[in-house]
């Protein structure tokens, strides 16, 4: 009878042709085993395209949190593997970057809206935007960064434009919260451009800068020079400032808060006489040793006579006394030491502002709406003195047919 062998796994051990033989087996059967765990995701498709409907060529096409990623083709079109719950960022030059969850779905067809919002690239000029690298005008710009920044306590645009902008004079008549700077770009007082103030349109449309929510505002450009103002005709002559304002996000909706409060000091403060009689006796000496007599005619209003200053003394030595008395020509004479500074105006007064904004939208619809409360204590002791101003701002646009949108601003 014929004997078949089989070798046994301790002879396996001591082959050392079978131990490389098996790991190979292992290695080829572990190869062919990853394509199929990879097969746990999805492929999605889709094209990109811009606002004018035509293909974005080379979109970035990223799954997000990850370093997976594509590039759209000639046509705008894209394939990539996805996972569950995960969603694509595209993105491009030129272009806001937006974020979609795959939510299941095999095909994402999407439109990239322009970005002009990064204002190293793109400056606000009459008519339109232009890229600053084309502008030969005089134009300098100011971001709603820097803008948040400056206006803080101020609560007002133009004190906010104070010493940002090179070449800018800012002149304000008095201190109202509603008074408005009277702005000169191109010289000062005695200059060809003192004549007037800067043209100030808000979105395309002149309007009184002190009537604006600064919290509204996205960016500011002032145009200096002729070729830059050009546009404007003869209203432009005194330079042109132009604010534009948010545009609405597309996303979910945002609803962005923020308040200030504030307290008011008077820069300079007049030193008043608090002491009559004093200060007259140290007048009175001081002009009589300088020029041995009275002053009595160094003031046209008041005639000095030492019959006042006797009874001035009278009077302020005893307070029983009343401060006031008719005299012979039937004028009031006064004799008190009240600081009728302190009894107009206060040390200081408090001012508060609200600002609340919502924006969201779709593809193929956004909003932009925004309120603000600003309200500010007068200078006055007397009455209840109080300014307040009330803003409500709405934006927004809808995408009616691919050739037809419609926009508010």
């Amino acid at each position: 009878m014929k004997q078949c062998y089989s070798p046994s796994s301790d002879d396996a051990a001591r082959n050392p042709r079978s131990r490389i033989r098996n790991l190979a087996l292992a290695l080829l059967i572990a190869l062919f085993t990853l394509p199929v765990l990879a097969q746990g995701g999805k492929s999605v498709s889709g094209s990109v395209k811009g606002p004018d409907g035509r293909p974005v060529i080379g979109a970035t096409v990223i799954v997000s949190g990850t370093t997976r990623g594509t590039t759209t083709d000639a046509n705008g079109l894209f394939s990539i593997e996805v996972e569950k719950g995960e969603s694509l960022s595209f993105s491009y030059i030129g272009y806001r970057a937006q974020t979609i969850p795959v939510d299941g779905r095999s095909r994402i067809d999407i439109t990239l809206e322009e970005d002009y919002t990064s204002l190293e690239e793109v400056v606000v000029v009459g008519y339109g935007v232009q890229k600053r690298r084309d502008i030969v005008g005089a134009v300098e710009t100011l971001s709603a960064e820097t803008l948040e920044e400056r206006t803080g306590s101020s609560m007002s645009i133009s004190r906010s434009l104070q010493g940002a902008i090179p070449g800018l004079t800012m002149t304000f008549s008095d201190g109202k919260p509603n008074r408005s700077a009277t702005i000169r770009i191109r010289g000062a007082e005695n200059s060809i451009g003192a004549g007037g103030s800067a043209l100030v349109l808000v979105d395309g449309v002149e309007t009184d800068m002190s009537t604006v929510n600064p919290d509204d505002i996205e960016s500011i450009t002032v145009l200096k020079d002729a070729s830059s103002t050009a546009v404007y005709g003869a209203r432009g002559t005194f330079g042109v400032i132009l604010l534009t304002t948010k545009a609405p996000q597309k996303g979910h909706a945002k609803v962005t808060y923020n308040g200030t409060y504030t307290f008011y000091r008077r820069a300079t403060t007049p030193q008043m006489v608090t002491n009559g009689y004093d200060y007259t006796t140290s007048f009175l000496e001081s002009y009589t040793n300088a020029y041995g007599t009275d002053p009595a005619n160094i003031n046209n209003v008041f005639k000095f006579n030492r019959t006042w200053y006797n009874e001035l003394a009278r009077r302020n030595s005893d307070p029983s006394f009343e401060k006031w008395r008719i005299n012979n020509q039937n004028s009031y004479e006064y004799f008190g030491n009240t600081n009728w500074y302190d009894v107009f105006y206060r040390d200081y007064t408090t001012g508060h502002q609200h600002n609340i904004s919502v924006t969201g939208g779709g593809e193929t619809a956004s909003y932009y709406v925004s309120g603000r409360m600003f309200e500010q204590d007068g200078i006055y002791n007397a009455g209840d003195e109080k300014y307040q101003q009330f803003n409500v701002k709405a934006k927004g646009d809808v995408k009616v047919k691919p050739w037809l949108r419609i926009e508010n601003t």
